[in-house]
């Protein structure tokens, strides 16, 4: 069934239906390409997108990386300080054994210097022993050279009377023989 004609000639009248659809078809490709345009578009926004998570990620990767590096590194100077430390504890407890070995020695060497004191008073105490025992053999000595120069000055007294004894017995006799002439 045909269209009523209008006044005048039209366009529109004069093209067929059918010929309408290639321009609704560059529409729709053009719509299409538009939509692919989108589609591409949005993939590469996801992309990008996605990217920026990737690059955030590796970010987020890398931040972890370095911190646990720096946690390495303040774990290691932690061990460092503490082996410092232990080092140090070590030479302070050598220093103090090496101060305690000293006092050792010298309070040995303390010992030995009061045993050498007592060992020299004990021989001076000796010594004098010595003398005051050889003092008393010159006293007993001399007490008994005493003793021996008295016993002989009494026999030389004693011989001395004995002496003028005989001399008057002698005498006396003289004198008996000088009367007895005499008469």
């Amino acid at each position: 069934m045909s269209r009523p004609r209008k006044h005048g000639p039209s366009r529109m009248d004069d093209i067929p239906f059918p010929a309408i659809r290639p321009a609704d078809d560059r529409i729709n490709a053009s719509h299409q390409d538009v939509t692919s345009r989108d589609e591409i578009n949005a993939s590469h926004q996801d992309v990008a997108s996605r990217d920026e998570i990737n690059a955030s990620h590796q970010d987020i990767v890398s931040r972890d990386q370095i911190n646990a590096s720096h946690q390495d590194v303040a774990s290691r100077d932690e061990i460092n300080a503490s082996h410092q430390d232990v080092a140090s504890r070590d030479e302070i407890n050598a220093s103090r054994q090496d101060v305690a070995s000293r006092d050792q020695i010298n309070g040995s060497h303390h010992d030995i210097a009061s045993r050498d004191q007592i060992n020299a008073s004990h021989q001076d105490d000796a010594s004098r022993d010595q003398i005051n025992a050889s003092h008393q053999d010159d006293a007993s000595r001399d007490q008994i050279n005493a003793s021996h120069q008295d016993v002989a000055s009494r026999d030389q007294v004693n011989a001395s009377h004995q002496d003028d004894a005989s001399r008057d017995q002698i005498i006396a006799s003289h004198q008996n023989d000088a009367s007895r002439s005499a008469r």
